[in-house]
């Protein structure tokens, strides 16, 4: 059961356009001025995001969240997008029930826990959105449940893009995250002894849990115990996919 109590709009749109040139003779056919880059999605003409502030029960627990919804454009395409939209919330919820179920027990009917969804990013392809979680006075047990996630959405497919999505394959592999734990600690703040720690050891499931946000010069982690850090996407160019650069404007 769901009661909405707010929402704010905002209207996506764009169309892209490829230039082609003819060969030497009339009949050659077209061929790209320059190669091409890496294929970036266009987000469907008409496409509205409405962030609405809902009082929700799911999993057995009462929460307030602020869930993103997509509208217009294409119908097929904004069918999923609004699904998966709702997909960081819901995998949240299920496993803080399944987790804290002894503690949130006592707590039945009671408002648990209130999320956040905040626009970070939209371009022609993608959007990137951070999500926020906060868990009432008792409600868990453990800091990990405060920590934030970022995601990042194809608006040509309106899928949630996995770090697969995102990373350059070889980045997930053993060599890559050896260049990627440089690279972290090289940045964040890691003369915070918790900081240093959470970065000591950069794995693939890390790589997975902490997704970057996107934003207008760089990405943007907020990785474990350290303090939001920024990387300029110059900086990236060998960790994220040339689409994911591409598809961000760098």
């Amino acid at each position: 059961q769901t009661a909405v109590a707010g929402a704010a709009v905002l209207v996506i749109g764009a169309a892209a356009v490829t230039v082609l040139a003819r060969g030497g003779s009339p009949d050659d056919p077209p061929r790209p001025t320059s190669p091409p880059p890496p294929p970036v999605a266009a987000a469907p003409a008409g496409l509205t995001l409405t962030f609405t502030t809902e009082q929700r029960g799911d999993q057995g627990i009462t929460y307030t969240a602020v869930v993103p919804h997509a509208t217009g454009g294409d119908e097929r395409i904004t069918k999923v997008l609004d699904a998966s939209l709702a997909r960081p919330i819901l995998g949240y919820v299920t496993r803080f029930a399944a987790t804290n179920a002894a503690t949130l027990a006592p707590l039945t009917g009671r408002t648990v826990l209130t999320t956040s969804a905040r626009l970070v990013r939209r371009t022609d392809g993608y959007l990137s959105i951070r999500y926020g979680f906060t868990p009432a006075g008792t409600a868990a047990q453990h800091a990990s449940w405060w920590q934030p996630q970022s995601a990042v959405f194809d608006l040509r497919t309106g899928k949630l893009l996995t770090a697969s999505g995102i990373y350059r394959p070889q980045t997930l592999r053993k060599a890559g995250l050896g260049r990627v734990t440089a690279l972290l600690n090289g940045t964040a703040r890691t003369s915070d002894p918790l900081c240093a720690t959470d970065l000591q050891i950069v794995d693939a499931l890390a790589l997975r849990t902490y997704l970057p946000m996107f934003t207008e010069t760089g990405v943007r982690y907020e990785w474990g115990r350290c303090r939001p850090f920024a990387i300029a996407y110059e900086r990236m160019r060998n960790v994220l996919r040339p689409e994911i650069l591409k598809g961000f404007g760098d």
